[in-house]
């Protein structure tokens, strides 16, 4: 029983800090809007991310999303946005002090709140998802311990936000738990009801449905580390390093993926010790 405690802690650890790979489940769709002030400030703000996903560019969107909630805030769609970018802007922060954790928590306290707002007005795949991982990244700012009685519900909204919409993010709520799975021991993966191959399974048939979303390789790569069979990491992410992130299924998804080739360079240079494409 200890040995699985344990476990079990080690697991709601990695689930608190996973949200910190997430930047690729936006949708990058354009939100429709009653007021047609609201409508063009949502379409100010679709502009924005469409051209740029960085940290900087979160930050400067949230006053208008914030505003545009105010114009119309009984749309769902507007408390997802800001819920999403609560997340991004709180995750971009350092956390090394208690004052740097307490600042990176009050955007995910404020990230909860609008994904619960959008939740109140309709159940959506978007609103259960960065409910999730806000909650997720407001456990790892508070204490592993305090995430314990947050499990179930956690999972419970990920679940449902699969039932929504199976292909919401091109496969978020797969790449969260491929995450928890790559870190945590078998045992723990036995204790929480999965399976290895559950989430891994799901990416690899997003990567099927559209090859073309560069971030789900990189996923692939972390848990083909997991299993210790590097050469297959590496054969992901120079998939990633080799493909133009402009040459896309959806134009909107081009600023995602440039964050995903940054990413694979980070990941190549942590798994190899060089800079791509030397090994």
């Amino acid at each position: 029983m200890q040995k699985y405690f344990r476990c079990l802690v080690s697991f709601i650890a990695v689930v608190a800090i996973i949200g910190a790979s997430q930047a690729g489940a936006w949708e990058q769709k354009r939100i429709i809007c009653k007021n047609p002030e609201a409508q063009k400030i949502m379409d100010q703000v679709y502009g924005m991310l469409v051209k740029d996903l960085s940290a900087a560019s979160f930050k400067a969107v949230i006053p208008l999303v914030e505003k545009a909630t105010t114009l119309e805030p009984d749309n769902d769609q507007i408390w997802v946005e800001l819920a999403g970018d609560y997340w991004a802007v709180g995750d971009s922060l350092p956390k090394d002090t208690d004052a740097q954790k307490k600042e990176r928590k009050a955007w995910f306290d404020k990230g909860i709140t609008a994904a619960e707002k959008a939740l109140s007005l309709r159940d959506t795949a978007g609103a259960n998802f960065w409910w999730s991982c806000n909650t997720a990244a407001q456990g790892e700012m508070v204490s592993i311990m305090a995430t314990v009685p947050k499990y179930p519900k956690l999972r419970k909204h990920t679940d449902r936000a699969d039932q929504l919409d199976p292909n919401y993010g091109h496969g978020a709520t797969a790449r969260f738990w491929s995450e928890v799975i790559a870190r945590i021991p078998d045992i723990a993966v036995k204790a929480a009801g999965m399976k290895p191959e559950d989430a891994i399974d799901t990416i690899q048939t997003q990567v099927k449905k559209d090859p073309t979303f560069l971030d789900n390789y990189n996923y692939l790569a972390r848990y083909m580390v997991r299993l210790k069979k590097n050469d297959e990491a590496l054969k992901y992410l120079d998939m990633v390093l080799k493909a133009d992130p402009k040459k896309t299924s959806d134009p909107a998804l081009v600023s995602s993926n440039i964050e995903a080739v940054k990413t694979a360079k980070a990941l190549w240079k942590k798994y190899t010790g060089k800079d791509y494409p030397n090994r």
